[in-house]
């Protein structure tokens, strides 16, 4: 097995592994939209949950990447793709922390108008839109096509 196959396999793991972690993000955007409309301690408890994963996940990815960039000599092209998959895990992991940040103002929405109620669920469902298309994007960069 060449060097290049094994840069090929690890390349195609770290898009793998983002696009997860992307679905993650969507699942904490639903999971927030859901607290928005009616709170739950279970909701936050599962809100919780998953964002430790994500940042789990995140570090993980990170030091992925770095060990691809210190072992595997990549050429730019292979470059350009790590170093733009660990700015999104960035984002990712900052999305999510943004919704955490927020989680204890949750608790108190239900006393709120309901027209700021559809319009903060209608802000987390693009988020969730944008995500999702970032996530499409990714996936049709083609990291064998420098081969």
């Amino acid at each position: 097995m060449t060097t290049r196959t094994t840069l090929r396999r690890d390349l195609a793991d770290i898009k793998q592994k983002v696009y997860s972690l992307g679905e993650k993000c969507i699942e904490v955007s639903d999971l927030y939209n859901s607290l928005i409309e009616n709170y739950s301690s279970n909701l936050e408890e599962r809100l919780n949950d998953i964002t430790n994963e994500i940042k789990k996940d995140s570090k993980e990815l990170n030091e992925q990447c770095f060990l691809v960039l210190t072992l595997q000599q990549p050429l730019i092209k292979d470059l350009r793709f790590v170093i733009g998959s660990l700015q999104i895990v960035l984002c990712l992991e900052k999305t999510s922390e943004q919704y955490l940040s927020t989680i204890q103002l949750i608790s108190q929405i239900s006393i709120i108008e309901h027209t700021l109620k559809e319009h903060l669920s209608a802000m987390s469902s693009k988020v969730k839109k944008k995500i999702k298309n970032a996530l499409t994007h990714y996936l049709s960069l083609n990291s064998n096509s420098s081969e």
